[in-house]
């Protein structure tokens, strides 16, 4: 307990003995290990970036407007896919714009393949 915490009355004095006895077994890497279980933080190195999540709305709702094209739809369905999943990756989670765009990415492909069996049947 430093100085200032002392002064602040903020914490509560603890007995040397029971500290010592608490923190006797942990080591600094157990400490790590442990608040690595719980605490998931950006990768080091990696900048955190919304492109993909945006990409993958764009590309989606381009899929979806596309399907009476059949090879653009499922072109741009699987990109949308893709960079959903590449967002996923970057930041660890499911963002708003890229799970949308995921959605509308698997709307866009069921809309493409059902607009490409009608072509290749010739109902049209």
């Amino acid at each position: 307990m430093t100085e200032r915490d002392k002064e602040n009355k903020m914490l509560a004095p603890i007995d040397e003995d029971i500290r010592e006895e608490f923190y006797k077994d942990n080591t600094e890497e157990e400490d790590d290990a442990v608040n690595d279980e719980y605490y998931t933080l950006p990768r080091e190195g990696k900048r955190r970036t919304r492109l993909p999540s945006v990409l993958s709305l764009v590309l989606g709702i381009l899929s979806v407007a596309l399907a009476a094209i059949y090879p653009a739809s499922l072109a741009t369905a699987g990109a949308a896919i893709v960079f959903s999943a590449v967002s996923r990756v970057k930041l660890g989670f499911f963002n708003r714009l890229s799970l949308v765009g995921l959605i509308l990415g698997i709307v866009g492909a069921v809309f493409g393949i059902s607009s490409m069996i009608v072509t290749l049947l010739g109902l049209v």
